[in-house]
């Protein structure tokens, strides 16, 4: 395996790196949450969820590592929200990098009627592994709901997006990629859910090259505030821009996460 050393905001390990990020996180939920600080707890209108990882991996990197997901909904009206996701994955054997993957991802909703909804997302992504220094993208999504409720949920999504991408190669390149999702949530009781959802990326430019993702997770309520989250998640790659020769396409990642809602 290709060890990566990275400098991430800071050049002083792995402290500045997460002090850095878990800054940026904190600003970011400032920002979003604005519009509903100062007003009564009982109408409040946005949810924070956290997820505290451990994960064992087997592919590119099989080590334990940490991960931590934060996700922050925020309802304005009735057909306007919005959502920020942030991930931040990093794991080190031997004080050299063996994982190290970040994102941030913000999108505003706006509902059409009761199956349809359309939405702008924003996203930056950090990949080091797999070649992508940084990676930002902009464009539109349009969401059907299938079922919605109250014990299943179906929905897909599709989007149209142009990225721009610089690589740890010191090159750079721009193009457009369309992204298919279906998402599949079934409620087995108040504090029991199974969820699956699975992601098609394509881009227009290396038309041999997509992705997918797919994520199957079980929910288990503890109590008012905290889950346990059992999931299993494969990332398969078909052209890697990394010009690491052990590179492999397809990565699985188990974990078991401690989620905190609030």
């Amino acid at each position: 395996m290709k060890l990566h050393q990275s400098n991430l905001f800071f050049k002083d390990g792995i402290f500045h790196r997460f002090t850095s990020f878990f800054t940026l996180v904190t600003l970011a939920t400032l920002i979003f949450t604005y519009p509903a600080l100062g007003k009564d707890t009982a109408k409040k209108k946005w949810a924070n969820q956290t997820e505290l990882t451990l994960i064992q991996t087997k592919g590119n990197s099989e080590v334990e590592t940490f991960q931590f997901k934060n996700k922050l909904t925020n309802s304005y009206t009735e057909t306007l929200s919005s959502e920020l996701k942030l991930k931040s994955l990093y794991s080190s054997d031997q004080e050299a990098t063996t994982a190290e993957r970040y994102l941030a991802e913000g999108r505003m909703d706006y509902k059409l009627g009761s199956k349809f909804s359309t939405a702008l997302n924003l996203g930056w992504k950090r990949d080091v592994f797999k070649g992508v220094d940084n990676r930002y993208s902009v464009g539109p999504i349009l969401t059907y709901r299938f079922i919605d409720g109250p014990n299943h949920f179906f929905k897909t999504e599709a989007n149209l997006d142009y990225v721009y991408e610089e690589y740890t190669q010191e090159t750079e390149d721009d193009f457009l990629s369309t992204g298919l999702l279906a998402a599949y949530e079934w409620v087995l009781s108040d504090k029991v859910k199974f969820t699956q959802s699975v992601k098609a990326i394509r881009d227009f430019k290396r038309k041999e090259s997509y992705q997918i993702e797919s994520i199957t997770a079980l929910i288990t309520k503890l109590n008012t505030y905290f889950s346990i989250k059992t999931s299993y998640q494969v990332n398969h790659d078909t052209d890697p821009v990394s010009e690491d020769d052990d590179l492999e396409k397809t990565d699985t990642i188990l974990t078991v996460a401690l989620v905190a809602d609030f």
